[in-house]
């Protein structure tokens, strides 16, 4: 990542996460967000991966989940309101999309 001098990492499903994540810290990549598409049924069975995730959480500059569920897991393993925002995916109808965070977007 040094070599590449990203700017942004992004990191979606648990593996990657755990490893991108620490990698993306370590290179000192500036901007780190996280996003999640489902609940973390998977975490039950990984103890380890449930302390790990949850050291990540703080490290992220943004953290992106795609429905309510997801935000309100997000808020229960400690990630601060104000980094989560809600991308919920909705299809093509005249409805407006849903917010989550009351405030100005998240300045990357």
């Amino acid at each position: 990542m040094r070599r590449w001098r990203s700017r942004i990492a992004h990191f979606y499903l648990p593996g990657p996460y755990l490893i991108g994540a620490n990698v993306a810290l370590a290179a000192g990549t500036p901007i780190k967000v996280m996003s999640r598409r489902s609940l973390s049924g998977y975490q039950r069975n990984w103890p380890t991966v449930v302390r790990l995730e949850r050291r990540l959480h703080g490290q992220m500059d943004a953290v992106i989940g795609n429905s309510r569920e997801v935000i309100r897991e997000l808020i229960d393993e400690g990630v601060p309101e104000a980094k989560i925002r809600l991308r919920a995916k909705i299809a093509a109808d005249s409805r407006p999309r849903p917010k989550f965070a009351s405030g100005p977007p998240l300045e990357l």
